[in-house]
């Protein structure tokens, strides 16, 4: 049996993070690949059958509803505000529904494109992975654009599947390639960078949390995680002995939901097994502590993001904070908390 070491509070803390039960949502997809998650629903593409199917996950029965129908391996998702767009790996297009739409009308943003793949959305401009096997490249289009002129932003991948953004960077799993690339999108030669190179065995799903990159490992039972705010990126793996080939990615607060390539989607949530495990960061501390209105990080030399999260490993709190800068904490509960920086530290305060 793999070790479970998933490091989800610091990466270099060798913080032990436990699984809680994995609860099948959906056992009898078909060929379930890439998802989306909004408002309380889940969104599978079923590439085999051809169909997005949606979950209510507030549901303790998961029921499963075909909502769109009689597509060609339909492989990426991308929710904007209320539209869904969907990538057609062999119906060659791209479209968009309109998720309060009664009707579920279909417009095609882009059609006769050779095996869309990955999909994903900043700013205006709508970015596509092609896994055309002998030109694997990642393209784009403007969506004010009326022409919807496509352009290659970047070729030479291998098998291209998702895509993942942060801020004006793309990050590219390639299957084939055993890696994550990164771009920057308004970079005149966009830059394209390797990110993880080893530790990888069939990479496909990509979802952000912060700084911290989820990685579904497809020819291994397991999530990948690296922090790319780390100038040396350490991996850390969770083992999902339930799912032979995880595929999908995402995440509702705590609950990471994975697909397995075959027929099912599972989710767990993951928190830390006791406060005991931590090891408390050595190059700054909490002041006061206990506190009642605020918390200050002495020691603190550069800006860094933060996260707070309470004993559950819940997030309740995130923002950026400056060396001398006071973090209001009024909207916090009296009791225990975890403040945890970008790199990697953790420390641990009270409120009352």
């Amino acid at each position: 049996m793999k070790s479970l070491y998933f490091v989800l509070i610091a990466f270099l803390s060798n913080l032990s993070i436990t699984m809680a039960q994995v609860i099948d949502v959906a056992t009898s997809l078909n060929r379930p690949q890439l998802m989306e998650v909004k408002d309380n629903y889940l969104y599978v593409a079923e590439s085999q059958s051809g169909v997005i199917s949606r979950i209510d996950i507030t549901d303790s029965t998961y029921t499963s509803v075909d909502l769109i129908t009689g597509l060609n391996n339909p492989v990426g998702l991308k929710i904007l505000d209320d539209e869904l767009y969907v990538t057609e790996l062999y119906g060659n297009r791209i479209f968009k529904v309109d998720l309060t739409d009664p009707n579920l009308t279909q417009v095609d943003i882009l059609t006769n494109i050779d095996r869309p793949s990955g999909i994903e959305i900043i700013g205006s401009e709508l970015f596509f992975t092609v896994a055309s096997m002998s030109n694997d490249k990642l393209m784009k289009v403007n969506l004010n654009d009326p022409n919807k002129i496509v352009t290659q932003v970047i070729g030479g991948l291998q098998d291209p599947v998702d895509i993942a953004a942060r801020g004006n960077e793309l990050y590219i799993s390639e299957f084939l390639g055993n890696k994550v690339v990164k771009i920057d999108v308004v970079s005149p030669n966009f830059g394209k960078v390797d990110v993880v190179t080893g530790g990888l065995n069939g990479p496909v799903a990509l979802h952000f949390i912060g700084n911290e990159l989820y990685i579904a490992n497809y020819n291994s039972n397991e999530i990948v995680k690296v922090n790319v705010g780390q100038s040396l990126p350490i991996l850390g793996t969770l083992n999902v002995e339930s799912v032979a080939s995880p595929y999908g990615l995402v995440f509702d607060g705590n609950d990471m939901y994975v697909s397995d390539f075959d027929t099912k989607v599972v989710t767990f949530n993951i928190f830390p097994v006791t406060t005991n495990s931590l090891q408390i960061a050595q190059n700054w501390s909490i002041f006061p502590n206990p506190t009642q209105e605020f918390i200050q990080i002495q020691d603190l030399n550069l800006s860094q993001t933060y996260t707070i999260v309470d004993m559950a490993g819940r997030v309740l709190q995130t923002g950026v904070v400056y060396p001398s800068q006071k973090v209001s904490i009024q909207n916090l509960m009296k009791g225990m908390y975890f403040i945890r920086l970008e790199n990697g530290e953790v420390e641990k305060f009270m409120k009352y």
